[in-house]
């Protein structure tokens, strides 16, 4: 099969240990109804038959490409690589153990190309390990109806980046790629591709299926993979400190970054094994919300030159930190034994509960 000229979808695949489900995956993809694509499959180490299916498939097909990681370095630095070789006008990503329709491609580039899209995404429906219909996600209408109140794009697309394609000029131009991180690559990529993003189209009835499991990415959860979100966290703030935009979609940036690390705390707090870990990811998070854009690292540095107890507790009062915390329903009492701690490290403030 030689449909490798004018490619119109690079898509690529990061491949660890699925030999389970990488058949269906692999032939949703080469029985695409869009045949002018290409198929990148990054082999992350695999141990199992993975990589044996891949090559079986590679055999049969010209469109498939098959790289080797010298060494593992999870899915998000693999997808980057296929990024770097891409050809396709557009690119798409696929998790190996997920599968799509057969016209998901095409449909989506019809509809990016005749709206001159830069993004244009489909639905997601989740499943259980054998295949089976679980739910469908109602995303896209939340972006649909977000973007006819104004909302920005980089506000509303935050998760289900695999249901999409994106230019791939879009990302080259801004450098845009997923974060070195083992959990929420996904969700740094995405902050990046809405923002630059001038236009998405929804695209209805078209499915992406996306397989839940034990041994997905998401389900695997314990210290490290919360160390990755406040990291992520971290990532978020970088690129959002860089650029230049008015002090109120900053201010509702910080707020999504913010709201989605501290929502993992309260499953922290109901994991048995993680309840050892619920103070260091609570100060974690609160060092971390101190690289904020504005004020915020004045404010710290005031706790570390000393003020009277008075003093201390109207100024944490009225810090935006304190604020955009209470705004987000967060326990203040958290946010005081923080500064507590601070304040005992300069030896010059005691803030009691």
């Amino acid at each position: 099969m030689d449909n490798l000229k004018n490619i119109k979808i690079s898509i690529i695949v990061p491949v660890f240990n699925v030999e389970e489900y990488i058949e269906k995956c692999l032939e949703t993809l080469i029985n695409q109804t869009l045949k002018e694509i290409e198929i990148i499959l990054i082999d992350d180490k695999s141990t199992d038959n993975s990589v044996k299916i891949c090559r079986r498939y590679a055999k049969k097909d010209n469109r498939l490409v098959i790289i080797s990681n010298e060494k593992q370095i999870k899915q998000g630095l693999s997808r980057n690589k296929g990024i770097s070789i891409a050809k396709g006008e557009f690119v798409g990503f696929i998790d190996p153990d997920d599968w799509i329709d057969l016209n998901f491609f095409e449909k989506l580039y019809k509809a990016a190309t005749s709206s001159n899209s830069d993004i244009a995404k489909g639905e997601v429906v989740f499943s259980s390990k054998k295949g089976e219909i679980k739910l469908s996600s109602n995303l896209n209408e939340q972006i649909k109806k977000g973007l006819k109140k104004g909302i920005h794009l980089s506000l509303l697309f935050s998760y289900e980046h695999c249901a999409a394609i994106y230019k791939r000029k879009l990302l080259l131009l801004n450098n845009i790629q997923y974060a070195a991180l083992s959990n929420a690559e996904d969700a740094f990529f995405l902050l990046q591709v809405s923002f630059f993003s001038k236009k998405i189209i929804l695209v209805k009835h078209i499915k992406y299926y996306y397989r839940q499991h034990e041994n997905s990415t998401e389900s695997l959860r314990d210290k490290n993979y919360y160390n990755n979100i406040l990291e992520y966290f971290r990532l978020h703030i970088e690129f959002i400190n860089e650029l230049d935009i008015q002090k109120n979609l900053y201010d509702q940036l910080f707020l999504n970054g913010y709201k989605f690390v501290k929502n993992r705390y309260y499953e922290i707090k109901t994991t048995p094994n993680l309840k050892n870990y619920e103070n260091e990811y609570i100060e974690n998070l609160f060092i971390t919300s101190a690289r904020y854009k504005y004020g915020i690292e004045k404010l710290l540095s005031s706790y570390y030159n000393g003020y009277n107890i008075r003093n201390t507790q109207k100024l944490i009062l009225n810090s935006k930190l304190y604020k955009l915390s209470k705004a987000i329903m967060w326990l203040p009492v958290k946010i005081l034994v923080l500064f507590n701690k601070i304040g005992k490290l300069a030896g010059n403030i005691i803030v009691k509960k």
